[in-house]
């Protein structure tokens, strides 16, 4: 929810972080809950997320996320800290160069031969 004032966006309220296993052969189970304000951006709350399972001894090899925890830095920091490898989406770059198209797209520029 959000209320303007003074044309400005104030956020109010909270967000539920929620972490479950998803084994194809288990049933899904709820291993981690966490609330954060609206307004604090996902990929902040994931250290502590990793931080809670990791001391509950509940942590995995794996962690998948949307693309709204996962950035290329954040990845390579919870490999190096945790062991952990970050699997999801990585978001599209927003910065004014890309938007003039003056930069490689990681999608355009570069095609994968998977198969090699």
């Amino acid at each position: 929810m959000s209320k303007l004032v003074n044309k400005a966006t104030r956020w109010k309220g909270f967000l539920a972080h929620v972490t479950e296993t998803c084994d194809p052969d288990t049933p899904s189970v709820i291993t981690d809950v966490i609330t954060a304000k609206a307004a604090v951006h996902d990929t902040r709350a994931l250290p502590g997320i990793l931080a809670n399972l990791d001391h509950r001894n509940l942590l995995s090899k794996e962690h998948f996320v949307d693309g709204g925890y996962l950035s290329v830095a954040l990845k390579q920091q919870v490999a190096r800290v945790r062991g952990v490898g970050l699997v999801g989406p990585i978001r599209a770059k927003s910065t004014r160069r890309s938007r003039k198209g003056n930069v490689f797209h990681r999608d355009d520029a570069f095609a994968i031969d998977w198969d090699a």
